[in-house]
């Protein structure tokens, strides 16, 4: 009988021990992953661009999924928007760091060194953290790839919101884009992030862009 009770004495004794260490460990975890991001009401697809942000000629086209991608098209150019998430702020802050590396690569062969452009990542007021940067692409033709003495510049943001990190590229083609139409299409994007998460200082609601 006394041997009975020690055996299970030693067994209530191995799971409290077990729950203290996995309190422990959770606590560490939370510790290492930051705040955890709150409960949103809105939809993923509501702080994706459209075309409204866009000068005339633009028009919606695809949205597919992992990760979220919102692509807006015209008859000479093409944009697109990724959305990512993550439910504790340190891993979308670690996200966002690592980003900056594979959005934008070291120079390629048929590529510029990336040039930062604080002009555009100015215009993402509310964004904890942004990088905005331009490079010319040479441009290929034919089965063999050959190299066409022609540049087209490319642009690219990266923008952290709380636990949502966003990435905007675009191929600028004038008459259909040109960088001074970048401006207002992050400031549309910038201020649907502000008043989906009801961020300090943010309109009511997203504008609507007035196009003739």
């Amino acid at each position: 009988m006394s041997k009975g009770r020690s055996c299970l004495g030693f067994v209530v004794f191995l799971l409290v021990l077990s729950c203290i260490m996995l309190e422990v460990v959770l606590f560490v975890v939370d510790r290492w992953r930051g705040e955890r991001a709150p409960r949103r009401e809105f939809e993923a697809e509501s702080l994706l661009m459209d075309a409204t942000l866009f000068p005339t000629g633009w028009w919606d086209h695809t949205i597919t999924y992992k990760p979220l991608t919102k692509w807006v098209r015209s008859n000479g150019c093409h944009a697109l928007q990724q959305l990512y998430r993550r439910y504790y702020l340190n891993e979308s802050k670690q996200l966002y760091q690592r980003y900056l590396g594979s959005k934008f690569p070291r120079r390629e062969h048929f590529q510029e060194e990336w040039q930062p452009r604080l002009d555009l990542s100015a215009e993402m007021t509310f964004a904890d953290e942004c990088y905005a940067a331009c490079a010319y692409y040479g441009m290929w033709y034919g089965e063999d790839y050959q190299y066409v003495d022609e540049q087209e510049l490319h642009c690219g943001v990266l923008a952290r919101y709380q636990e949502y990190v966003t990435y905007f590229h675009a191929r600028v083609v004038p008459p259909y884009l040109r960088v001074d139409d970048l401006g207002s299409i992050l400031r549309g994007i910038d201020q649907r992030f502000a008043a989906a998460m009801e961020l300090e200082g943010a309109p009511d609601k997203p504008p609507e862009e007035e196009r003739p």
